[in-house]
């Protein structure tokens, strides 16, 4: 690491450690209600800026002297290397949004008749439900032309005959009981799941091959220091299966180490700085803490757990 760098992480840390005097381990002081000069607090601003723009200005630098990083999100993957353009690879199959699209089917029709059932009947519900019959009835023609193979296809018509029923029942009646509704939820969901689990194994295949391929391109000693970010959604649900990949590839020591997943970030310039906030944070919280990943955790956590367990000291409330 070159001296200039060295010294804007030392100043980056001055400022950190200003920062995190709140953690110390003293007594807590009652503070009264004096309001700060105007002065003052424009001087709290203006160091507050300053801070931020010294960070970005390292993380930005950091960021591109990394060697290696591998963005992944949903059915692509970026590799990006120090002096080489972008590696760009798809690794989900058509054929699986053929599986995936048929099993949204009757999913579609339950979230469509939900905020209807045991109600009157509705002129909405039968207008969505005519026009959603009308695509479903389009692919259940052509399912003999899909890419599925003849021997899955019973299952995909099984699909798409008993939701065609379904919708048919809804443009005719307007409502549905919420125990029929239910019912055809239960009869759809083995099919369902048969159709995600094919669906799963195909992405899972594809993606093992185009990694291997990627891992091809790397330079000696770069696979060991590759950092791997998959990219989602704000609300990422359990078993997302790229991550799930890379965990058992990568081995599960390297769960928020080197293997990240990013929240509401699905383009690699969007998620790019992140990796910079990594390599920084890291070095500044080895420097001043002895903890390389202190910083991977909000600064005022552990005050505030201090603080919580002495406000809630004694309660019967219990975290969910």
């Amino acid at each position: 690491m070159n001296q200039r760098l060295l010294r804007q992480i030392l100043a980056f840390a001055a400022a950190i450690a200003i920062l995190c005097a709140c953690t110390e381990q003293r007594p807590i002081v009652a503070h009264d209600d004096t309001i700060a000069t105007p002065e003052a607090s424009d001087a709290v601003g203006v160091m507050n800026r300053e801070f931020r723009e010294r960070y970005a200005e390292t993380r930005e630098q950091l960021r591109t002297e990394v060697e290696a990083v591998l963005f992944v999100s949903f059915g692509r993957m970026t590799l990006r290397q120090k002096g080489e353009p972008d590696w760009v690879q798809s690794f989900s199959p058509p054929i699986v949004d053929q599986y995936k699209t048929i099993a949204h089917v009757p999913l579609g029709i339950y979230v469509m008749a939900a905020p209807f059932a045991d109600g009157p009947a509705s002129d909405a519900l039968r207008a969505k439900a005519t026009t959603y019959r009308d695509k479903a009835r389009t692919l259940a023609a052509s399912v003999d032309g899909l890419a599925i193979p003849p021997a899955e296809r019973p299952r995909q018509r099984l699909i798409l005959d008993g939701s065609l029923q379904m919708l048919d029942r809804l443009v005719s009646d307007g409502t549905v009981s919420r125990r029929e509704l239910d019912a055809f939820a239960r009869r759809m969901g083995p099919p369902q799941l048969a159709n995600a689990d094919i669906a799963a194994a195909l992405t899972l295949d594809e993606l093992a091959a185009v990694t291997a391929e990627m891992r091809t391109r790397l330079r000696p000693g770069q696979w060991d220091k590759l950092y791997v970010l998959v990219m989602g959604n704000k609300m990422p649900r359990a078993g997302n299966l790229q991550y799930e990949y890379f965990v058992r590839l990568m081995g599960r020591g390297e769960i928020e180490r080197r293997l990240l997943y990013s929240e509401g970030l699905t383009n690699p310039d969007a998620a790019a700085p992140l990796i910079g906030t990594l390599v920084i944070d890291r070095d500044a919280a080895l420097a001043f803490f002895g903890d390389r990943y202190r910083l991977d955790r909000v600064l005022l956590a552990d005050g505030a757990r201090k603080h919580l367990d002495s406000m809630f000291r004694g309660s019967t409330a219990s975290p969910r």
